[in-house]
């Protein structure tokens, strides 16, 4: 059983990223993100581990917000 302690702070990440972009409705933020994503990680999310996305994630992230890719 995967650690049910990770999703908060999984949350709150999500929760941060969201205030960033408040006009945007909580469909709009999943769709921008998990296109992103899914480009960075080039397969389909339904396959990918919660490290790898919240890695690709970030990155994607960094990008939205004309950062470079977090190291």
């Amino acid at each position: 059983m995967r650690d049910p302690k990770r999703i908060d702070g999984y949350m709150k990440r999500l929760g941060d990223v969201w205030k960033d972009y408040p006009d945007f409705r909580f469909g709009q933020l999943l769709m921008n993100l998990l296109g992103n994503v899914q480009r960075e990680v080039k397969m389909d999310l339904f396959y990918v581990e919660d490290d790898k996305f919240f890695e690709a994630f970030e990155k994607c992230y960094a990008r939205m917000m004309g950062k470079e890719d977090p190291q």
